[in-house]
């Protein structure tokens, strides 16, 4: 079964989960969101990075998507995850790369859109999985997981296939 992914934030980290998750079978990216720049833009950062080099796959775009090898990505500018439909777009799991969005509070706006789950890149004062050099701990929330991977998110993406997800 493929997961649907968004990302929110498409910085270093944003593309860099977007590199590493683009190739693994078992997910499917389908929406970007980042509003520092439009599409165009992310498509030049996405190509040309200054630490991982040029990405060899050949990225178009018009207004609101993205193009990977002929494949679409939809793409926003919104600055809430609220203002996003995720669950419209089937978008199961949301990766927040922004670094804006942190705590139980700010992260249920993607909850109330009908996301299933949320990995955060930056440190989350209240996680409800920590993990740490390959140590995970679990912690059941009353609705919803959210997932901190503190700066691992390369490492955790590389490694998605052996992690399942905690079930609702």
């Amino acid at each position: 079964m493929t997961v649907r992914v968004g990302i929110n934030g498409f910085g270093r980290m944003g593309r860099l989960g977007f590199r590493v998750g683009w190739d693994n079978p078992g997910y499917e990216i389908t929406h970007v969101n980042e509003i520092a720049g439009d599409a165009a833009c992310m498509a030049h950062l996405l190509t040309f990075d200054s630490v991982h080099g040029r990405w060899d796959r050949l990225i178009t775009t018009d207004v609101n998507t993205l193009r990977v090898d002929g494949k679409p990505v939809g793409y926003s500018m919104h600055k809430t995850p609220g203002e996003i439909d995720w669950a419209g777009m089937g978008i199961e799991l949301v990766i927040e790369c922004s670094g804006k969005f942190k705590t139980r509070e700010a992260l249920q706006p993607y909850f109330d859109q009908g996301v299933k789950k949320v990995l955060v890149s930056a440190p989350v004062p209240d996680p409800a999985i920590f993990m740490t050099e390959g140590t995970a701990t679990s912690k059941k929330t009353r609705a919803r997981t959210t997932i901190n991977l503190h700066f691992l998110i390369m490492i955790f993406l590389l490694c998605l296939d052996s992690f399942k997800l905690p079930a609702n």
